[in-house]
């Protein structure tokens, strides 16, 4: 059964080592899916929109679904469809631990799949435009689930993240501390990173095919089977 627990926190990237582990697999609670705080951020036309986000299916997982064709217009965004939080916070702010499970259904023929991705918010200067950019990615490679993360100059570091069952499931941890010291568990494998502390930062997970995936017909899915969102702000003392 799919739960998402949704509280308040914090997040933040600069991979600071990674190595393989016993590590904990995500556990989820039983109950029925809540989505309260997240989005769909659909970008399947070339063009992101947000809109609510739909209701689970009767075993209370989440199938997203659509065709990875990239428009004619080489300036549109890549497809996917994420659940995206709807505000933002900074690591600074205390201690967030995300924990999912997913079935990749059909995974695109092409290209590069994002199934998770913490990004940051710059040009909040007055006068400056916003943009989003990556601090923390999980994606496919095959059957490797490949961490990036990635330093203000957009300097990328790659870890292994461990790879996928047999029946391709993914299970993973994140766990951020203040500090921006940030525990990536991926169906056993731990990596250890940094986040920046001080940036406006935002969480999403599901699907997005990038690079090179060309203009024919690419069905892809994948199955959110488990998902847990802890927010716990740090108190300061007086």
């Amino acid at each position: 059964m799919l739960m998402l627990l949704y509280r308040f926190v914090a997040l933040g990237a600069l991979l600071l080592s990674s190595g393989a582990g016993a590590g904990a697999a995500a556990t989820h609670p039983s109950g029925s899916a809540s989505f309260a705080g997240f989005d769909l951020s659909d970008s399947t036309s070339g063009h992101e929109r947000l809109r609510a986000a739909p209701l689970p299916s009767s075993d209370g997982s989440m199938a997203l679904a659509f065709d990875a064709v990239r428009s004619s217009n080489y300036h549109t965004v890549a497809p996917g469809l994420m659940l995206r939080e709807e505000r933002s916070w900074k690591a600074s702010d205390g201690t967030t631990v995300y924990e999912g499970t997913m079935r990749i259904g059909h995974p695109p023929h092409r290209g590069e799949s994002i199934i998770a991705e913490i990004d940051a918010t710059t040009g909040l200067s007055a006068g400056a435009e916003t943009h989003r950019v990556s601090r923390l990615r999980l994606s496919i490679d095959g059957d490797t689930i490949r961490v990036q993360a990635f330093d203000p100059d957009m300097k990328a570091l790659d870890a292994v993240g461990g790879t996928m069952t047999r029946d391709r499931i993914i299970a993973f941890r994140i766990a951020v501390g203040p500090s921006g010291r940030t525990e990536v568990v991926v169906n056993g494998t731990r990596g250890i990173f940094a986040l920046p502390v001080a940036e406006p930062l935002s969480f999403q997970i599901g699907l997005t095919v990038e690079q090179d995936i060309g203009q024919h017909p690419d069905p892809v899915d994948v199955r959110m089977l488990g998902l847990t969102a802890e927010h716990h702000p740090r108190f300061t003392a007086y």
